[in-house]
């Protein structure tokens, strides 16, 4: 599955960070944001442009129309 949404990255047992298609940093969620400036940016970045539409992590989690969550 591939995700931005905090929610799940937060359930999953590891987290693989990708650029240019390329695996960067892997680990647990909050170990990637503690360690990684560019994990955390990513995040931060999606958090802050669900917010700015009003969209949250419910949203995801109960079906609406959320970040979402590819595979």
């Amino acid at each position: 599955m591939a995700t931005t949404s905090p929610l799940l990255l937060d359930r999953a047992d590891t987290v693989h960070h990708l650029r240019a298609g390329r695996v960067v940093a892997s680990g647990r969620h909050g170990d990637l944001l503690a360690h990684q400036p560019g994990y955390r940016r990513l995040i931060s970045r999606d958090i802050s442009r669900d917010i700015s539409r009003g969209e949250t992590a419910g949203d995801e989690a109960t079906g609406g129309e959320g970040n979402g969550a590819a595979s």
